[in-house]
């Protein structure tokens, strides 16, 4: 195992750094411009991860991160009075990397926090640089668990927040199933299936492609934002190929 240190790569695109155990994984944060690609299952669920608050969210990053087909598995993260909470706290686009999760299995994560929660990212920030975005935040993934928070919940993202100037379409995720519960801790809770809460001015330029899933949301549910289940399907954003309870897609295949 590499302890922090990573099992090779340059952490370019190219030749990204391997991520061998939980300590690699967590060293994320101390490199979050580079590229990163996992060798093996990751297990969070061990010393220290798996403490009274689990994970400590990595913010500010804006690199990539390719599962390879790999899992993530013992994700907790017990933060009620924080925001921006998930694997990724506070991220953002750049126009020199795209930021990007791809090729991922988090399975059976549990998230709490306040605002902007999400088992991916909980907060992503679209600045002056990232106009040229192109390639979605999520590709190709598989997201289940539980997610609680007070506002902008969502499964895979708490919140895309865009700065005023820009005017670009962005394709938030594509090819996601995703299977949980979220529990929205007060009746003002913006949260989803997906997405929890977005720009108001820019919903229209989300789009969301090939998203499957089957999420129960308790007794304040109201449909805002990508609610899977069809009743609620929202028309602030784009959905493209969206399936409510469905399972034919075979993640990684």
């Amino acid at each position: 195992m590499a302890e922090g240190k990573f099992g090779g790569g340059l952490g370019t695109l190219e030749s990204p750094y391997l991520i061998e155990d939980a300590d690699d994984l967590n060293a994320i944060r101390f490199n979050p411009s580079s590229n990163f690609k996992l060798a093996n299952t990751i297990n969070l669920g061990v010393y220290p991860y798996n403490n009274e608050k689990g994970w400590l969210p990595i913010d500010n990053f804006y690199g990539t991160l390719d599962g390879d087909g790999h899992k993530i598995i013992g994700l907790k993260i017990m933060r009620e009075y924080q925001n921006n909470v998930g694997l990724f706290g506070n991220c953002y686009e750049n126009t020199n990397i795209t930021l990007q999760v791809k090729n991922l299995y988090i399975q059976d994560a549990h998230i709490v926090g306040n605002k902007q929660v999400g088992i991916v990212f909980g907060n992503i920030t679209m600045n002056e640089s990232a106009k040229i975005q192109t390639e979605p935040f999520i590709l190709n993934c598989k997201v289940t668990g539980t997610v609680d928070g007070n506002d902008n919940v969502g499964m895979a993202i708490g919140y895309i927040n865009w700065a005023t100037s820009i005017n670009t379409p962005c394709t938030a995720v594509k090819h996601l199933y995703v299977k949980g519960t979220e529990h929205a801790l007060t009746k003002q809770t913006s949260y989803g299936g997906i997405i929890g809460g977005s720009d108001a001015s820019w919903k229209q330029k989300i789009t969301l492609d090939y998203v499957i899933g089957d999420v129960t949301f308790n007794r304040f549910s109201n449909g805002i934002e990508t609610d899977l289940n069809p009743n609620f399907f929202s028309t602030s954003h784009n959905l493209t190929n969206a399936f409510y309870n469905k399972e034919s897609w075979v993640y990684g295949n």
